[in-house]
């Protein structure tokens, strides 16, 4: 059986190998300390739809990509939903930094830097969602409940997200950015 044999028949296995794979060799890249999370991170949130466009056109040749762009995006949720999730996620990563000025993990409360990761950030998390939603999550939904599915394919993100944060933000309380990604996961 050929390699591309293979990926047809396990694209979301393919999806998930190639995203992490591609994302893990992103965090090798010689880049300047100071500005490796941020540099990492735009670079790791383009591999997932540069990944599910690919595996599409290797999928269903030249028609892949115009199908999967059409029908796979998750881009037609009704535009209230998208719009809750941030806000869902803020309202979360403000509680858990009131719980940690609280219990003395940070001694400051700064809303700019939320609000700037919301801005800077939430149009380049869209282009994660190309893929991890719309290409991964979509196909396993046709095999298993949501669910199921969610798990599935939640796991290797979780896992792509814990690594950046414990790399490159070693100040960060990992239960309180687990909290801040968590209402986005769930279809």
């Amino acid at each position: 059986m050929n390699l591309s044999t293979t990926i047809k028949q396990n694209p979301v296995a393919s999806f998930i190998v190639l995203t992490l794979g591609l994302s893990f060799a992103a965090m090798l890249l010689p880049v300047p300390p100071e500005s490796a999370f941020t540099v990492i991170a735009f670079i790791a949130v383009i591999f997932p739809t540069v990944v599910a466009f690919a595996l599409a056109a290797l999928i269903d040749d030249r028609r892949g990509c115009s199908r999967f762009a059409a029908a796979d995006l998750p881009l037609a949720e009704p535009i209230e939903m998208v719009s809750d999730r941030p806000r869902i996620g803020f309202v979360i990563h403000f509680g858990a930094s009131i719980l940690a000025l609280v219990t003395g993990r940070i001694s400051t409360i700064e809303i700019a830097a939320p609000t700037a990761f919301f801005i800077a950030f939430f149009p380049l998390a869209l282009l994660e969602e190309i893929g991890w939603r719309g290409f991964a999550l979509r196909r396993m939904l046709d095999r298993y409940s949501p669910f199921t599915a969610t798990v599935i394919v939640g796991i290797p993100w979780a896992l792509l997200h814990v690594v950046l944060f414990v790399l490159f933000v070693p100040d960060a309380s990992p239960i309180a950015e687990g909290l801040v990604v968590l209402p986005s996961r769930f279809p």
